[in-house]
């Protein structure tokens, strides 16, 4: 037996495997997994924190080659709802921090901000996949995906460390977490 990793596709309501192995990744741990675009056919797979792989779950082969965060380590990562548009934020080897903005459907990237001057507690893109919200130890920034740009800044009412943000569904609200006492 080998120690490479496989993926599995269950349905939902027999919880019953509806094939065998998606596929098989003998490089590394893959440490996650997320479907992508609208027909739910594609997946993407991160592995070492940072390669990311992108496959048809129909027939298990790639259908782009992997990207990668320039040789850094993944912190981070957010979907869209839709699947096809993913943000990373990562360190690099030099202990600088980037977000990148990937169109994963076309393997390019959208936008890159290097030298980012804060750790991010938590990130998180609006449905529609417009805006990106970041959370550090006492801010909550909201992004615009596409530039990287800052669009404001929200006041909140947290005493502690906010720990983590997300979107509602719908993209209408936005909820944070803190260590609050």
């Amino acid at each position: 037996r080998t120690n490479n990793d496989y993926a599995y596709l269950y349905d939902a309501i027999s919880g019953k495997p509806i094939s065998g192995a998606l596929f098989e990744d003998n490089r590394k741990t893959n440490e996650s997994v997320e479907f992508v675009g609208r027909d739910n056919a594609n997946v993407i797979t991160r592995r070492d924190n940072r390669f990311y792989t992108l496959y048809n779950i129909n027939n298990g082969t790639k259908v782009a080659l992997p990207f990668s965060t320039d040789m850094g380590y993944s912190v981070q990562m957010a979907m869209d709802n839709k699947g096809e548009i993913m943000v990373v934020y990562y360190v690099d080897n030099n202990n600088c921090y980037t977000l990148i903005s990937y169109d994963i459907m076309h393997n390019t990237i959208i936008a890159k901000k290097e030298n980012v001057r804060q750790y991010f507690t938590s990130i998180a893109l609006s449905p529609d996949g417009d805006k990106l919200i970041l959370s550090s130890f006492d801010e909550i920034l909201i992004y615009d995906t596409r530039s990287l740009s800052l669009i404001s800044k929200l006041p909140h009412p947290h005493s502690g460390r906010i720990s983590h943000v997300c979107y509602s569904p719908d993209g209408s609200k936005i909820l944070s977490a803190s260590s609050d006492r």
